[in-house]
């Protein structure tokens, strides 16, 4: 084994997943990542991803990870917050307990990130490298060997990506064959003008006298033709929503905090790159981005401390953020993508 391994932050790999997988996965979130001369992937300037790297079962047990017979070690500079993290930090894959003398940044940061977020799809452990100025926390496992395993539970929301834009008539049905109690958010209620006392009284004499008769015609004159061009062409509706609260949260339930969580379907035209969709040819098209996403009533999807009611609400909303996501798919002929920015197969879910 290298002696300089332990260095490294390592992505353990198990017979069951093949390093390809590994490789398919970062050109899917890095679809600039190249081969390095010395082997891997070169991620950016200054980090590699080398790998795969086979290790023996003594090398495995020197570094505190029997079972791994396959690495992936990160090389990349040292890069950390010049503070620790605050005590009351609870982040879902516990980053604070791994580097208690401050948190990764730039470049460690960004693709520690990377294997946190593979790992997390794998279903895989990563190995944090040794550091004296980041000791591990008592607990870890035996020799203060820092081991971080991402929930792969944790990918809840799912985006659908399409070039087909379903108007808010169209995607309400879809979403209620679900959902039925599903609704277009309020912001799409007919507008019925401003609320009284809003907009200036013409007959204030401050608003009087700020302008004169010819001044006032004018801007009438204006606003009125600005109003009638509008009304002759379609509105544009550049996104809009969708909420359903969880089945089994009707009946008088708190719409700010129902039990069960609910469940949003948000629809705008995407404005940033899609790495995972970076080979696609949309012949110039925009890409509509159909959001669904479940906000837990616990408020505990991003902190560490979980409760066993949270496992319930996740496992169940799962079930129909996954049917809500293939009715969008079937209705745009689009693709999935989950929240960590892979690739999702609509007939796996």
């Amino acid at each position: 084994m290298d002696a300089g391994l332990a260095q490294f932050h390592l992505l353990l790999i198990d017979e069951d997943t093949g390093p390809g997988d590994v490789v398919t996965l970062v050109h899917t979130l890095l679809p600039h990542a190249s081969a390095a001369e010395d082997g891997g992937l070169r991620l950016s300037r200054h980090s590699t991803l080398l790998g795969p790297l086979p290790i023996s079962a003594a090398d495995a047990g020197a570094l505190g990870v029997r079972g791994a017979g396959t690495v992936f070690a990160l090389r990349s500079p040292v890069e950390r917050e010049t503070e620790p993290p605050p005590d009351w930090m609870s982040s879902r894959d516990g980053l604070e307990k791994a580097f208690p003398a401050g948190l990764p940044n730039r470049d460690e940061g960004r693709y520690f990130g990377l294997l946190v977020d593979v790992a997390r799809r794998l279903g895989a452990t990563i190995r944090v490298a040794d550091d004296a100025s980041s000791p591990a926390r008592p607990g870890w496992a035996s020799g203060g060997v820092k081991l971080l395993t991402p929930d792969p539970e944790d990918a809840v929301n799912l985006t659908v990506y399409s070039t087909y834009w379903l108007t808010p008539e169209t995607l309400l049905p879809v979403v209620q064959h679900t959902l039925p109690g599903a609704e277009l958010q309020a912001g799409l209620a007919e507008w019925e003008g401003p609320a009284s006392g809003v907009v200036d009284d013409p007959a204030d004499p401050v608003v009087r006298d700020e302008l004169t008769i010819e001044e006032r015609t004018r801007l009438h004159a204006d606003a009125d033709q600005f109003d009638a061009e509008a009304m002759a062409g379609d509105p544009e509706l550049e996104g809009y929503g969708i909420t359903a609260l969880l089945p089994g949260s009707a009946g008088d339930v708190d719409p700010e905090n129902p039990p069960g969580g609910y469940i949003e379907i948000l629809v705008r035209v995407e404005e940033e790159p899609v790495p995972a969709l970076s080979g696609v040819d949309r012949a110039g098209m925009d890409l509509v981005a159909y959001e669904v996403r479940w906000m837990d009533s616990l408020s505990q999807r991003f902190v560490g401390d979980r409760s066993p009611e949270f496992d319930s609400e996740r496992r169940a909303s799962r079930r129909y953020v996954e049917r809500v996501a293939v009715g969008v798919v079937e209705a745009t002929s689009g693709v999935i993508v989950d929240e960590f920015g892979f690739l999702v197969d609509r007939y796996h879910l």
